[in-house]
């Protein structure tokens, strides 16, 4: 029997973080997106190629059986011994919270089984920052800046609902497209919300200690 995505919510992370109306938002964020626990992933899905693995988990290529196709990545988050369900909870949270932002990669549902959870998520076909620079050969101004313009209204858009993402790098900033032609071909989307935290109500995400700068976490003021 698959395990009821809300049955076993685990709300501790060190803090109150999640108590109240937060946990009332993670259990309606966690429904909004799950699958009924009685289709298996591998009903709706074709699982393909390996396209990325970390430390807990795997992402794989995945295609859709009942829309003529249409491609997406599956993180797949492995139950081992290294599984903490509050960290995949955490992370389904943040991104139902910042949904269909265009600079934001998007969750489409969840799965689970015994083995494994698995977030469906945008196929971003144009690959990582640094793989788009090293392709084209160079980074114009005008590149430079529409980068800027997309992380930046992505970070407002977050730190207005209350994230933190906490895991800004160019591994994490993927292009939409790898089509010259497409009119996503130069839209960045910011991906991986594994350690995305959300802060409590009122908190500014400006002020809180995930970014203030080592001469404030010495005592010192900031800029």
């Amino acid at each position: 029997q698959l395990q009821s995505p809300g049955a076993s919510f685990d709300t501790d992370f060190g803090s109150s973080l999640f108590s109240g109306a937060w946990e009332k938002k993670q259990q309606e964020v966690w429904k909004r997106f799950a699958a009924p626990t009685h289709i298996p992933i591998q009903e709706d899905y074709v699982i393909q190629k390996t396209l990325g693995k970390g430390q807990c988990s795997v992402v794989k290529k995945g295609v859709e059986r009942r829309a003529r196709g249409k491609e997406f990545a599956i993180k797949i988050v492995r139950k081992d011994e290294a599984f903490e369900r509050k960290e995949v909870v955490a992370e389904v949270l943040a991104m139902g919270i910042v949904d269909q932002h265009p600079n934001c990669m998007h969750l489409h549902r969840i799965y689970e089984d015994l083995d494994a959870v698995y977030l469906i998520v945008d196929l971003l076909s144009g690959g990582e920052l640094l793989d788009r620079v090293i392709a084209q050969g160079k980074f114009s101004e005008r590149d430079a800046a529409m980068l800027a313009q997309d992380v930046l209204l992505a970070l407002e858009h977050m730190h207005s609902r209350g994230i933190v993402h906490r895991d800004i790098k160019p591994e994490n900033l993927l292009y939409a497209s790898n089509d010259k032609s497409d009119p996503q071909y130069s839209r960045v989307k910011i991906a991986d919300f594994g350690i995305a935290r959300v802060l409590p109500e009122g908190e500014d995400a400006h002020r809180h200690v995930h970014h203030r700068t080592p001469q404030e976490h010495r005592g010192g003021g900031g800029d």
